[in-house]
């Protein structure tokens, strides 16, 4: 009977060790699984800020800010909703960039960048055009409260300070969607705009 007894406890024992063993096992590779998943999801993520972020001012890109102003004009034309966007640029930023080198010339562009994202809503977004040329969506924002944001933007602007001491500021225009506006039709309107203020401040690009 002991010897027996002695038996079922060393069974016992074992079953134990082995129940141990692969509920270790189901633990380490349940444990680098997650972590393969974590670290699977951080470089998608990475990807992801690759693909629609601009390199140099880690803004959105151009693809993106096309991409976000079709989605707004797809949600203003189904619950009618004001939209409005800003088109800009730098003024003679090609004379920043001639006289005084690319590398304050993407400073400027860099500081901006900065400037405007930081005061703009969380609803709203901004994104890179191309050289110096900005576009800010601003869903459920009519033509009055955008000549606002206008306003305030330019005065942030004003209080950059630079590595070189240079007065830099920017040409603005806008544009209020309408029933029938497409992408073109909207940027259009911006786009000329934006040049009917520099030809008003005799300003050139």
């Amino acid at each position: 009977m002991p010897t027996y007894g002695l038996y079922l406890s060393t069974l016992v024992h074992e079953f134990i060790g082995i129940y141990v063993r692969k509920l270790s096992i189901f633990i380490y590779f349940n444990f680098k699984l997650k972590k393969e998943i974590t670290k699977r999801k951080e470089i998608e993520k990475q990807l992801s800020e690759l693909a629609n972020k601009d390199s140099l001012t880690n803004i959105f890109n151009r693809r993106k800010i096309e991409e976000l102003c079709e989605t707004e004009l797809l949600r203003n034309k189904r619950y009618k909703e004001n939209l409005s966007i800003i088109f800009f640029d730098v003024n003679s930023f090609k004379i920043i960039n001639d006289s005084l080198g690319h590398h304050l010339g993407d400073e400027v562009l860099v500081k901006i960048s900065n400037v405007i994202e930081k005061n703009i809503r969380s609803i709203d977004s901004l994104g890179r055009w191309g050289g110096d040329e900005f576009l800010i969506i601003l869903p459920q924002t009519n033509l009055s409260q955008t000549k606002n944001i206008i306003s305030h933007l330019e005065k942030q602007l004003t209080k950059i300070q630079y590595s070189k001491s240079i007065n830099v500021t920017c040409s603005f225009g806008i544009a209020s969607c309408e029933q029938n506006d497409t992408l073109d039709s909207l940027l259009k309107k911006a786009d000329e705009s934006m040049y009917e203020e520099k030809t008003r401040l005799k300003i050139k690009s």
